[in-house]
């Protein structure tokens, strides 16, 4: 089913570290609040130049695949070995659609580099974050134009709903990533910090999270009946089988969600003594966790659960990216089998 994997295994490698880099931003940008007291504003400020950190290790590794998915894809158009292929790096890169947009992601990446730089060297600045998300947005739109949504052309319907697609999943994954790996072991761990501190963090995540998921199922569904074109396509092709895996995981991560948003995030308001978050549905009472001062460990254990079905489905979308879309295949075999092709 999957032709080659190396492609696979740069492509998945690269999803993750950009949605690790997405919520190193978002985290500076959305999930961290403003300190209310001086210890809190020492927190926060740690907090800070430890997703800059994150931030930093994700371009290191970034620029390595860019690279390595460069190459790749020279070897895969001049049908050489990947080892003599360097010689084809200019003309990929000059005189091909893949190149002129591999340029223009080289750029945003230089930009990232820039604000990154910028950043560690001065005090954390809203200003710069937003540069660094809007250059990750470029290399997202870059991303997205070179697949298959981008087969009818940078601006068509297509490629811009896959790129609000792409956006929502890395704002959605990238903020459990660096909740989960930065944030929230941190305040666990802080001496000073304030139980205020750790509800309005996970209220601020799990706010984040139901917007980005808006963002990934509207043009996510969207995309999907472009490129499965019926039901058949679901099931009778490689294209619409991995596609049903992916919503698979996707869905459980959402469940896992809504347990947060529900059970989870209520709980650590009510332990910081903060009002609950209004739902459109909210749970019966007796549905509450009464383990309130132990519900910021749970939600770190859920989290920890969705970062890892996270990564299963940026392995399902990597391998998508190199499959045929099933309405394509179709298509394709109309057209062998019309009678102007006998």
């Amino acid at each position: 089913m999957i032709d080659d994997p190396v492609s696979v295994a740069i492509t998945a490698s690269e999803l993750v570290i950009l949605a690790a880099a997405m919520g190193a931003i978002a985290g500076g940008l959305w999930i961290l609040p403003p300190g209310n007291s001086a210890a809190a504003q020492q927190d926060v400020l740690q907090l800070r130049h430890r997703l800059g950190k994150l931030l930093g290790a994700c371009l290191i590794a970034l620029t390595f695949t860019s690279f390595a998915g460069l190459l790749l894809r020279t070897a895969s158009m001049s049908e050489l070995p990947v080892w003599s292929a360097f010689p084809a790096l200019g003309t990929v890169l000059f005189k091909t659609h893949y190149g002129q947009l591999w340029l223009w992601r080289a750029a945003a990446l230089l930009a990232l580099w820039i604000f990154w730089a910028l950043q560690k060297r001065n005090p954390p600045s809203r200003r710069m974050a937003a540069g660094e998300y809007i250059a990750l947005v470029i290399i997202i739109f870059t991303l997205s134009g070179s697949g298959h949504p981008g087969d009818d052309g940078l601006l068509s319907l297509s490629n811009l709903a896959n790129t609000l697609h792409i956006i929502g999943a890395f704002l959605w994954g990238g903020g459990i990533i660096a909740m989960m790996v930065i944030i929230l072991p941190a305040l666990l761990r802080s001496r000073t910090a304030a139980r205020e501190l750790i509800a309005l963090t996970s209220l601020r995540l799990s706010t984040l999270a139901g917007i980005a998921l808006a963002m990934v199922l509207v043009p996510g569904i969207y995309n999907a009946w472009l490129l499965v074109g019926s039901w058949q396509g679901l099931w009778g092709n490689p294209y619409g089988q991995l596609l049903l895996v992916k919503i698979a995981l996707a869905g459980a991560m959402a469940g896992l969600g809504a347990l947060n948003r529900y059970v989870y995030v209520p709980a650590i308001q009510r332990h910081a003594g903060l009002a609950e978050p209004r739902s459109l549905l909210p749970l019966p009472r007796f549905m509450h966790t009464h383990d309130e001062a132990g519900s910021p460990k749970h939600f770190l254990k859920s989290l920890r659960v969705e970062a890892a079905l996270l990564i299963g489905v940026l392995i399902f979308a990597a391998a998508l990216s190199q499959q045929t879309p099933a309405a394509h295949a179709d298509h394709e075999m109309a057209e062998h089998t019309s009678p102007a092709s006998e």
